[in-house]
């Protein structure tokens, strides 16, 4: 697959991950309720061979839970437009469909804007078209999807004893099982039986005994978001996994990673959600503090360079007091493993004392819940305890970007991510293979529960696996050039052109932008060793002044110029003991003969090489002399600049030369061949021209021969008839005078065959 077709693919795949991953919040109405990585792979020669997606934390139990005023996941308002019933494959789940139906999951619905879910209902079905899932696929995750929202409109209510729950006997309610079961292709019977009753296993392995016991009301409403939100985030992982298989992604060595992560949150009401996103921009936060504001200002000083210190929030305390030995993740994390009853009192006291050891990280609490948690009288004790459902913990942590006050009460159970076994047994029953491709991604170990008192230490809190996702993400960017692109919000209601001075400054101080510039303005953006440098730069010092030799031997001879300027270096060892004078000798004498270590030489090259590029630019070349460091030379970003000019006057200087000495060459050689080719066809052509003379003078000559022959023999003939004549007249032979003719006729051909080789030579001669 080429570059361009996985880039075109990587695009598409976006609409799909924000239909399913993007939600309306208080604050911005498509904003990511998952972490996304993606790493673009490439070869040698930077043609992109793959591409590969990785998610992190998905908010799955947005599913079942808005807050106020938000709304749940994208995907379920597009599917409730008229557009998608028009579709052959899908539109066969709407037939019958009550328009007045109100799914409880779907806050909002009536205040969302119907054109522009229909604009992404159809941007949606493309992008799926496009990506490669086929109709039957498509099919199936609608029928997923209309089957969670209908889960979430099954009710419960008490039975006849207090710990005992059954489904609500109403249309809604009843109907809502119905239509979940049929579209899941499961047994309502079962489903209904599982949502109901928990399994209780006790005993040692082979001799273990399980027995059935009803579930409270809140237990059931429990399981059955659990089986939602397994539905969803079984279906969220089998579309990244498909959409990673599309790309055909190769591991190549050189690769560009984009992370596009959520921003701080602060709502109305915070939860175990808010805590890991927030805990994520913690360590970016000080992955950038680390990494540009801390070893900036630490290699200055190692450098002995000119510096002015400036102080800059470092937020690891923050991290320390989160994910800490004994932090809050520590704290969330045991009260799962070691499987505690419920007790809310006593978690809101280990979290005052946790956050309580770093004060200077914590916001005192409310009078009343102060009172609350430390009130010592047992009647208010018991009257907590009798109230402890309508309870809730609460502390407060000052991260980088603001104050935000937690909710602890539902924090261990999300920290569980506990999904039954029998409801996840139930779901792979499912007669839909769809459902059980799509459950191929869940293991066993992630859904196993035991309800007996041993504590599970190897199953892995959803704060533990969150972590270790991040480490692992912390890893590559640490092994990564980085580049940070801030997003600032203009103002707090998300209204166009208006922008809120005040809001705008927070976010830029909390982010640690006013440190960044401050050090920036100060700092050298170009770091480099003095050998790096010389490498780079060695091609200034070749260029030739218009009247003299060598640049940099002269600006090395011309010790008035370079030690005005070392006179003025905080660093004297760039002195020259004694002076130098031109010579070809190699590096290690010329060290030899000034004195110098290797170090220094190098600078005293260095800075001869800055000599150079300042009097070309007419820069005052003293600029210059208090950046140079122990190993490494530092420039502003105008110096660089400076030296890249110079740098490329040289080498465009070179590459003239060298092109006009290619073209000379190029010119001498094809002259001397054209003279060669020259000689040649002159010798050919005056070889053939005598050879046309030549034929042509035989042709002639043989002509003039042929001539001479028909006269001879006209007269031979004439004679002999004359003769022949006057023997008969006077009596003679006629044999005799036959043979005197013939004499005669051989003598005539010898005396022409004479004068034809005559003419030979004198044609070869001439």
């Amino acid at each position: 697959m080429t570059g361009r077709k996985i880039e075109t693919k990587i695009l598409k795949s976006n609409p799909i991950l924000e239909a399913f991953g993007n939600a309306t919040t208080t604050r911005n109405e498509n904003s990511s309720r998952f972490g996304k990585y993606i790493q673009l792979n490439f070869n040698r020669s930077g043609n992109m061979k793959g591409a590969a997606i990785s998610t992190y934390l998905l908010e799955k139990t947005r599913v079942v839970h808005q807050g106020p005023a938000e709304c749940n996941f994208h995907i379920f308002y597009q599917m409730m437009q008229p557009g998608l019933r028009g579709i052959k494959a899908i539109g066969q789940f709407f037939d019958g469909f009550d328009q007045s139906i109100s799914f409880r999951i779907l806050p909002g619905q009536s205040e969302r804007s119907a054109g522009k879910d229909s604009e992404m209902l159809q941007n949606t079905m493309k992008a799926l078209e496009e990506i490669g899932v086929t109709d039957s696929q498509t099919k199936q995750i609608f029928q997923i999807l209309l089957a969670i929202l209908y889960l979430g409109n099954i009710e419960f209510i008490k039975g006849q004893d207090e710990d005992t729950t059954k489904i609500k006997q109403s249309k809604g309610s009843s109907d809502a099982m119905q239509n979940a079961c049929n579209l899941l292709c499961i047994d309502s019977r079962q489903l209904q039986h599982i949502l109901l009753h928990r399994n209780i296993h006790s005993g040692r392995k082979g001799r273990e005994s399980m027995f059935v016991k009803p579930v409270r009301q809140s237990e059931a409403a429990n399981r059955r978001d659990c089986l939602a939100m397994l539905l969803y985030s079984s279906l969220f992982n089998w579309l990244v996994s498909y959409i990673n298989d599309q790309f055909h992604g190769n591991s190549c060595k050189q690769s560009i990673g984009l992370l596009d992560i959520y921003g701080f949150e602060c709502f109305q009401q915070n939860s175990l959600e808010q805590l890991c996103i927030n805990y994520a921009n913690e360590r970016l936060q000080q992955h950038y503090v680390q990494h540009f504001l801390r070893d900036l200002q630490t290699e200055y000083i190692d450098e002995n360079i000119e510096w002015t210190y400036t102080e800059f929030e470092d937020n690891q305390p923050h991290i320390d007091l989160l994910d800490g030995t004994c932090g809050v993740f520590a704290l969330l994390n045991e009260e799962v493993y070691l499987n505690r009853p419920k007790d809310l009192i006593s978690l809101g006291n280990r979290l005052m004392e946790v956050t309580n050891r770093k004060t200077s990280h914590r916001q005192p609490l409310t009078p009343r819940l102060h009172n609350k948690i430390n009130d010592s009288s047992s009647a208010a004790q018991r009257s907590q305890k009798k109230n402890s459902e309508k309870f809730s913990p609460r502390f407060v942590i000052r991260h980088f970007c603001g104050v935000v006050d937690y909710e602890a009460r539902e924090m261990v159970e999300k920290n569980k991510d506990n999904i039954p076994s029998e409801v996840e047994n139930l779901v792979k029953t499912s007669q839909l293979d769809f459902v059980q491709q799509i459950m191929t991604s869940i293991t066993s170990s992630t859904s196993t529960t035991t309800t007996t008192s041993t504590p599970s230490k190897k199953k892995k809190t959803v704060l533990t696996k969150f972590k270790t996702s991040l480490d692992q993400l912390m890893l590559s960017l640490n092994a990564s050039d980085v580049h940070y692109v801030r997003c600032l919000k203009p103002n707090k209601d998300c209204v166009p052109n208006k922008f809120d001075r005040l809001f705008m400054m927070s976010q830029l101080k909390a982010s640690g932008i006013l440190e960044t510039v401050e050090i920036s303005h100060q700092g050298h953006p170009v770091r480099m060793t003095y050998a790096d440098f010389l490498r780079r730069y060695s091609v200034v010092r070749c260029t030739r002044g218009p009247a003299s030799g060598h640049r940099l031997d002269g600006a090395l001879e011309d010790n008035v110029s370079i030690d005005n300027i070392i006179s003025t270096m905080a660093n004297k060892r760039l002195q020259v003991r004694e002076r130098v004078k031109r010579t070809p000798t190699p590096c290690k004498v010329m060290r030899r003969r000034t004195g110098l270590a290797s170090c220094e030489h190098l600078m005293r090259c260095c800075a001869a090489i800055l000599t150079i590029s300042c009097e070309k630019h007419l820069v005052n070349p003293a600029s210059f002399c208090k950046y140079f460091g122990k190993n490494r030379i530092f420039l502003t970003q105008s110096q660089f600049d400076q030296l890249e000019s110079a740098r490329s006057t040289a080498l465009n200087t070179k590459v003239t030369r060298i092109q006009t000495t290619w073209r000379q060459y190029q010119k001498r050689k094809t002259l001397r061949r054209r003279k060669k080719a020259v000689l040649t066809i002159e010798k050919a052509v005056q070889e053939w021209m005598i050879r046309r003379r030549l034929q042509k003078e035989r042709q002639e000559q043989l002509e003039q021969l042929q001539s001479m022959m028909a006269n001879t023999s006209e007269l031979t003939n004439n004679f002999c008839q004359s003769s022949y004549c006057n023997q008969m007249a006077g009596g003679k032979s006629p044999e005799n005078g036959q043979n005197r003719i013939e004499e005669r006729g051989e003598d005539l051909f010898q005396n022409n065959n004479h004068s034809s080789s005559g003419g030979d030579d004198g044609g070869g001669g001439g």
